[in-house]
């Protein structure tokens, strides 16, 4: 059974990678 929890925690942390990239002055484009 796929596991949800763990999937929007893999988001989360994607996003935070994201936000630090941003605070850094880094841009990512998808």
């Amino acid at each position: 059974m796929y596991d949800t929890q763990q999937s929007a925690s893999a988001v989360d942390t994607v996003l935070e990678a994201f936000d630090a990239d941003r605070r850094a002055g880094h841009t990512r484009v998808l």
